[in-house]
């Protein structure tokens, strides 16, 4: 089954408090938590090119990330992690609770809620149909009658010439 986003960790440069991990040679710890509870922790050092992170996932792990950087048109620059895995570029990474590396959503080929929802709710109307088909002979039979009849009177009444 493919990993849903809401229940993955995410590093996101759009989020302020990634952002200023870059504004200097810094190093610490990211935390992740669900009220009081700790849920997850990575300790991270930036280089000034690279972003090394150090994490627990099966044992303990480093990814060194690359960060690039895009000049915009209308001044300023905007950061892009490079994806150790398929090696694009995203704006976010994601750890999903069974995997062991860091890597952009199409890596871990991780979708969003409303993408399992929407197959749901296909899937319900598949089943709907499928019924409907396997009904009974004098079933379908009435209702195909039903149909011819509206077809020809219209609404189901009968015409009054008149």
């Amino acid at each position: 089954m493919r990993p849903v986003l809401d229940h993955c960790l995410k590093i996101d440069l759009a989020e302020p408090a990634i952002r200023r991990i870059f504004s200097h040679t810094s190093q610490g710890e990211l935390r992740w938590s669900q009220g009081d509870t700790n849920i997850a922790s990575i300790a991270y050092v930036w280089t000034g090119g690279v972003l090394i992170l150090r994490y627990r996932a099966a044992g303990i792990r480093m990814s060194n990330v690359t960060i690039e950087k895009t000049v915009l048109n209308y001044g300023g620059v905007r950061r892009w992690f490079r994806c150790p895995i398929s090696n694009t570029r995203v704006r976010a990474l994601i750890l999903p609770p069974d995997a062991t590396r860091w890597a952009g959503r199409r890596a871990h080929d991780a979708c969003y809620a409303s993408q399992v929802e929407t197959r749901r709710w296909r899937r319900g109307w598949g089943q709907l149909l499928h019924a409907i088909r396997r009904s009974d002979d004098q079933t379908r039979r009435n209702a195909v009658r039903r149909l011819r009849r509206r077809e020809r009177f219209g609404d189901g009444r009968r015409r009054r010439d008149g």
